[in-house]
């Protein structure tokens, strides 16, 4: 668990890092439209299906699902397919989300999974493995201002296999891909559908060296609900 707690902290440290330059920026932004002679609103995203205009002039005073300059929380539950090459027996999994939206489209989100199993071997005893899965992943959202919004989803991160009795963990270096599909609740809420293609870079112990079956593959299939804050 000290490897674990060390990655976790990594992530922390480069959210707090990252998310202060991507606000600048947006600061950056609204000063010129606030400078400018001919003062206009600056553009923001719209979602008319959010509005209490009963009239049918369009209206910009509500923003899309996906507001600009706000964070996410994504509990989640869901199916972990583990490679069988490991010999691991798939499970169920669950997982939290923190995300934080730089723009309408783009988001950048920090994601932790975990997933109890145990091995499946024809002979001798099958331990239990717990498996965590940390990544960094950077969102486009295809739709922000429509209550279903479709995105995709990129990144990379660690996968670490906690095995019952063995004094370390087995790490791994991890590439992970995929998308999903938000769909709005109301102004604050989705409910959300995630699919990851998990790229598991096989390793010995602590990354060191690679046996010679290198690359694994997972698919994680989750359900949850975003919850927006701030923007």
């Amino acid at each position: 668990m000290y490897h674990l707690a060390c990655r976790v902290a990594l992530v922390v440290v480069f959210c707090l890092i990252f998310v202060p330059f991507a606000m600048a920026g947006e600061v950056e932004l609204a000063k010129v439209y606030r400078d400018y002679p001919g003062y206009i609103e600056p553009p923001t995203c719209t979602n008319p299906q959010f509005s209490d205009r009963t009239d049918s002039v369009p209206t910009t005073t509500f923003q899309s699902r996906n507001c600009p300059q706000s964070w996410t929380l994504t509990p989640m539950v869901g199916y972990h397919l583990i490679d069988g090459g490991l010999q691991l027996e798939d499970n169920v999994s669950y997982g939290l989300a923190v995300g934080y939206n730089l723009s309408c489209n783009w988001a950048i989100e920090t994601d932790v999974r975990y997933t109890s199993t145990e091995t499946d071997l024809d002979q001798g005893s099958n331990p239990d493995v717990e498996i965590w899965t940390i990544g960094v992943s950077a969102l486009y959202h295809f739709q922000p201002d429509q209550r279903l919004s479709p995105y995709l989803a990129a990144g990379a991160g660690v996968i670490i296999y906690d095995i019952e009795g063995v004094s370390h963990n087995d790490e791994d270096y991890a590439g992970l891909w995929g998308g999903g599909v938000k769909y709005a609740i109301n102004q604050n809420t989705a409910l959300r559908v995630d699919v990851r293609h998990i790229l598991d870079y096989r390793s010995s112990d602590d990354f060191e060296s690679h046996d010679d079956s290198d690359w694994r593959h997972h698919l994680s299939a989750m359900l949850g609900l975003t919850f927006q804050f701030g923007g």
